[in-house]
Parts: structure tokens; sequence; C-alpha cells
């Protein structure tokens, strides 16, 4: 997605989940979550290029500033 062009589109996808993550977390009574990303079926060449690790900093960055109470831990399973 970031390659073809749609890196605004994904940061859209992804901050549309977080806040559906916290809306939901709020309605359970859930103060925090644990994240697990399976990484099965990609490769570090396809993750390590620039404009992925920039979609990956921002990402990190926008759920820092906004919700910083809301991930405890995140872990990536299968990275090669």
């Amino acid at each position: 997605m970031i390659l073809s062009g749609k890196r605004e589109q994904g940061l859209r996808f992804a901050w549309k989940l977080v806040e559906g993550l916290s809306l939901r977390g709020r309605q359970l009574n859930v103060s925090q979550i644990v994240g697990i990303i399976d990484m099965s079926g990609f490769t570090y060449r396809q993750h390590a290029c620039k404009e992925c690790l920039a979609f990956a900093e921002d990402l990190g960055k926008t759920i820092q500033e906004n919700y910083p109470e809301l991930a405890a831990a995140i872990f990536m399973i299968n990275s090669k």
C-alpha cells in the first residue's frame, strides 16, 4: 500500500482502527491494550524501505501523541 502511492490512505485506515479500539476499550472499561502484529509473509526488504519506515514512524508518533495511555505493549511476531 505504501509503495503503491497510497500512504495517506493507509494512515487514515490505521488511524480509524486505533480510534475504534480506543472507543471500544472505553465501552468495555479497558484501559490498555497489547498489540500483536503477525509479520509472516512479509520480508525485511519489503519493510525496510525509506517510505515504509517513515510510515511506521508517523503512525507510532501519532498514536503516542493522541493515545499515550492506550498501548501497553506491541509485539511483532514471525518477523524475518
